[in-house]
């Protein structure tokens, strides 16, 4: 659908011109990676280093954990289902 077009939207708004999601790669790799691959990896894991500091992480009452496993989709990357939690302020 278009392939040879510049239309940045059909990863976020125009799912219709997707016709194989694998083909979603922001880093790539090899020779021509990103170089920023390792900035964004870092500064992720001081993000979530920062919650974790800050906050007591639970399933929300009533989840089931295994919806998190029975839901995921094994494409380029790992997209797990639906996780719900609740966030509280550590003392």
């Amino acid at each position: 659908m278009r392939p040879d077009e510049f239309i940045p939207e059909r990863w976020y708004s125009r799912l219709d011109l997707i016709i194989d999601k694998r083909a979603f790669s922001p880093f790539t790799f090899g020779s021509r990676a990103c170089a920023g691959k390792p900035l964004a990896y870092a500064e992720l894991r001081l993000v979530v280093a920062g919650l974790v500091r800050a906050f007591d992480i639970a399933f929300a009452p009533g989840y089931d954990p295994m919806t998190m496993w029975r839901d995921l989709k094994d494409q380029v990357t790992a997209q797990p289902g639906e996780v719900r939690c609740v966030f509280s302020p550590r003392e």
